[in-house]
């Protein structure tokens, strides 16, 4: 219902059709200029909601993004630090193996060794028995 205007309505026809019953003594062309603007008004704040809550979808996938680039970066960051302890207890375990293989093979040559640490480094000295 329109303001200013006698009844009107559409209603559905068996065919699936609309059709717009009206008093018959309104002015028909500023009936519909009226719906019109109405319309216009209606689909204008539909617009506006619709890309506003596009913008917010985009604001929120661009969050998520963020988030999931610092999580992968945390589990890059974590990989990294793993496989530094891992390879520094290869290496631990490569120079025990090396320092007794020398200490074992010294001894059956009749020496002695002696460890000398000098800063990160450690050095055996062969001293004979």
């Amino acid at each position: 219902q329109l303001k200013r205007y006698r009844p009107t309505y559409f209603e559905q026809l068996p065919n699936g059709k609309f059709q717009l019953f009206r008093d018959s003594h309104t002015n028909v062309k500023a009936f519909l200029k009226q719906i019109e603007t109405h319309y216009n008004r209606l689909y204008q704040e539909k617009m506006r909601q619709v890309e506003i809550q596009r913008l917010r979808l985009q604001e929120l996938q661009k969050h998520q993004a963020e988030k999931a680039e610092i999580e992968e970066q945390k589990r890059l960051a974590e990989e990294a630090k793993e496989e530094a302890e891992r390879l520094e207890n290869e290496r631990r375990i490569f120079v025990e193996n090396q320092k007794k293989a020398i200490v074992q093979r010294a001894k059956s040559m009749g020496y002695e060794v002696e460890e000398i640490r000098k800063k990160n480094k450690v050095q055996l000295v062969l001293v004979r028995l």
